[in-house]
């Protein structure tokens, strides 16, 4: 064997292939999803250029055909890169592009959710796919924990009509229950993270949760809302709302301790007639007389209950209807509790004679959903998002139990000492 032919054909090939990033397969970092305010378009470059929540300015495209191709078909499924490319500019011609979002979106104002940003090597962000959330002035968005509940009267969620509300709760809101801070959660208005208040009204939702000071094992967690006003057609504002209602057995653990926190004197609070007559004497003033020594957290975010406009809803029930006759295969927004997305609102005038209301426009999750067959499907219900929020607040520094206050001590004048001048009185501040 010529020695010499051996060495260059082995220089061609060497081991470890698994483990080399070839031209066909860039390395990047997933990002996740991104929300940005759009500030500019590049055309060319099929690139926005925009802020963040948080302020932070970023430039992000849309992958082209090739990198879609590399980096987001699934190579298992299609093993040759002729069958990812082809599969690539089927989808890359689907989607939405900076003309089509330039003629959607009012230009300062609209915000666009790109999904699976990665950073390529060279500091560029690319994303899979990218949606428009808010289009303008009169729009707002949020991220939040979504539930969508299925109406009782819609037993087949197959109706194009079907109403749908839906429960939405931020949990980065997690504060400790003080009056004023129920008070700010219950107003009826919402802010997105854009800064922009809607002037449509909005039913406001209080997540409360519990939590006893020496057992973190247990956190009772429940929704509550504001009441209905008939006469005036609207929400009643303000933290004694939640209260006018009876307690009933599915919230008076969380409502009494809240009561306690917020200053809501327990021969205050009304019970329903499902609340059991040892509840009501016995357990719910221990509750009370607990929350009142320090021994009991509290702990609430703020959260909305609104209807989702007639375009999402008929997009909500198709999914339904398509989840349900796939036997589980496929995941159904509607059966899994709580999940993270990006929701847009607007504000919408209100029938004759009503106020005008904030509304859920667009509802894009930010978590992969699991249909109810896999393995690795687990509703995310209200325990679990109380727990969230209780940890929210402990990372936040709060100090979620109050030390029972001490009775003053009064002191003797010295009988020599002119006296001083009345000053009112000032309630100590709360620890946070």
């Amino acid at each position: 064997m010529n020695q010499s032919w051996k060495v260059e054909q082995m220089a061609q090939y060497s081991f470890g292939n698994r483990q080399r990033t070839g031209d066909n397969e860039k390395s990047s970092e997933y990002l996740g999803n991104i929300v940005l305010k759009v500030e500019a378009y590049d055309h060319e470059a099929n690139a926005v250029r925009g802020y963040t929540a948080d302020g932070e300015a970023m430039t992000i495209r849309l992958s082209n055909a090739k990198e879609y191709a590399d980096i987001y078909v699934n190579r298992r499924q299609h093993t040759t890169q002729d069958a990812r490319e082809r599969i690539a500019r089927k989808q890359t011609g689907a989607r939405a592009d900076t003309g089509t979002f330039n003629m959607k979106l009012d230009e300062g104002e609209g915000t666009i959710q790109f999904q699976s940003v990665r950073k390529l090597d060279n500091g560029e962000l690319i994303a899979r796919w990218a949606e428009s959330l808010t289009t303008n002035a009169n729009e707002s968005y949020i991220r939040a924990q979504v539930h969508i509940p299925i109406p009782t009267s819609n037993e087949e969620t197959s109706g194009r009509n079907d109403r749908r509300r839906v429960n939405i709760v931020l949990p980065d809101t997690a504060s400790l229950a003080t009056r004023d801070n129920l008070d700010i959660f219950t107003q009826n208005r919402v802010t997105g993270d854009d800064g922009k208040e809607l002037s449509g009204q909005i039913r406001s939702a209080v997540m409360v949760a519990v939590q006893a000071a020496d057992d973190p094992t247990e956190t009772p967690a429940r929704l509550v809302w504001t009441s209905w006003d008939s006469e005036a057609k609207s929400f009643k504002a303000g933290s004694d709302a939640l209260f006018e209602k009876p307690l009933s057995k599915m919230n008076w653990e969380v409502m009494v301790p809240l009561a306690a926190s917020v200053g809501v004197k327990f021969a205050e609070l009304k019970f329903g007639n499902d609340v059991s007559g040892g509840d009501r004497s016995t357990n719910a003033p221990a509750l009370y007389d607990a929350t009142m020594a320090g021994n009991i957290k509290v702990v609430i975010a703020q959260g909305f209950n609104a209807e989702a406009m007639p375009r999402l809803t008929e997009e909500l029930v198709a999914m339904e209807k398509e989840a349900h006759e796939s036997e589980g295969r496929k995941p159904m927004m509607s059966d899994r509790g709580f999940f993270a997305a990006d929701v847009s609102l607007r504000s919408r005038e209100g029938g004759e004679g009503f106020n005008a209301e904030a509304s859920v426009k667009q509802i894009l999750k930010n978590e992969i959903l699991q249909p109810a067959a896999s393995q690795s499907y687990a509703p995310r219900g209200l325990y679990a998002l109380g727990e969230q929020i209780m940890a929210v607040a402990e990372q936040k520094g709060f100090k979620l139990t109050v030390a029972p206050k001490a009775e003053p001590v009064v002191q003797k004048e010295p009988a020599l000492e002119q006296k001083a001048a009345p000053r009112p009185a000032m309630s100590a501040p709360l620890d946070m």
